[in-house]
């Protein structure tokens, strides 16, 4: 049974037109499944960074070719230069950026052509489906700038991961290093969820093989979405463990949760209440537990909620 006047059952439907689009767009041919003549677009990744971080010596080592200008000099870079690239499993489309530095810094030196480069970096992040933050190892910490980066790149809800370059020169471990970054986005970026950090010498091509396995994993996880079969089992758990806190009095119960899209992956909770009374420490809560339980590291994850109770609007109209 299903009352629109009280919400019942309307998760249920919900379930059932999902279930019911899918399949109309499967018959009508929407749907990819890859033909086997039919190739996969490239992975578009974009390196980012701060100056002198050793972001084109990264790209000269990924694709084993001196395609872009290296050296000491800071913002030798000034153009984003997109190099395709195929590896063993995938294609790549990897787009080499300018630095990036702070406003106020571009504004005391007056250079129009630095700051045309960084419009041009914040455009290449705004296209990639992976952005790869370049951290200076010897550093062994994020600056603000980096922290700044890391946040664009999620609240446009791009995939991420962090390669510690010049590892080479740490005093302590790369593990060590890689946990004192993830510490410190979780503490200054929480919404950035759980990074992977992959420690590289670009310059010696240590760590540089780890790099491409990582950002296709993270981009499939991006790109995934995840059967509502399973993601209702995953809603149970969690509200068995911790239940969503009282509203008013009321005991709140998540009914049923969608995944509607991915990149970012964004999904729809049906509730017995509305999404400005679910608290953000509780949808925070579910972020974390679904990164932990679906490998979503690294990436937005957007979580709208519906209150299947909302009476109809033109219940009472009717009436009159």
């Amino acid at each position: 049974m299903i009352s629109a006047e009280h919400g019942d059952g309307m998760a249920d439907l919900a379930s059932v037109l999902l279930e019911v689009q899918e399949k109309i767009k499967e018959e009508e041919g929407w749907l990819d499944h890859g033909e086997e003549d039919e190739e996969e677009p490239p992975i578009s990744v974009a390196i980012l960074g701060r100056q002198n971080v050793g972001k084109s010596t990264l790209l000269n080592r990924i694709i084993d070719e001196n395609r872009v200008i290296t050296g000491s000099v800071a913002g030798l870079t000034r153009d984003a230069i997109a190099v395709d690239f195929e590896s063993e499993t995938s294609r790549y489309s990897i787009v080499d950026t300018a630095g990036i530095r702070k406003a106020g810094r571009r504004e005391a030196d007056g250079d129009i052509i630095e700051d045309d480069s960084v419009r041009e970096a914040m455009r290449a992040m705004k296209l990639a489906h992976v952005c790869i933050l370049v951290l200076e190892g010897e550093m062994l910490q994020l600056t603000k700038q980096e922290l700044s980066i890391a946040d664009h790149v999620i609240r446009e809800g791009r995939a991420l991961i962090v390669v510690a370059n010049k590892s080479d020169t740490l005093k302590g471990t790369p593990t060590e290093y890689a946990m004192g970054v993830k510490a410190q986005l979780d503490h200054m970026v929480p919404h950035v969820g759980d990074v992977i950090v992959v420690a590289t010498s670009a310059l010696h091509g240590e760590g540089v093989e780890n790099v491409l396995p990582v950002v296709e994993q993270v981009y499939h996880k991006w790109n995934t979405r995840i059967q509502t079969a399973a993601l209702n089992q995953w809603l149970k758990e969690i509200q068995d463990s911790k239940p969503p806190p009282s509203v008013n009095g009321r005991r709140s119960k998540m009914k049923f949760i969608v995944q509607p899209k991915a990149r970012p992956p964004t999904f729809r909770i049906f509730a017995n209440v509305s999404e400005k009374e679910m608290p953000e420490n509780y949808i925070r809560y579910l972020r974390n537990e679904m990164r932990k339980s679906f490998g979503m590291e690294g990436m937005a994850i957007r979580i709208g909620v519906t209150n299947t109770n909302t009476k109809n609007p033109y219940a009472q109209k009717r009436a009159t």
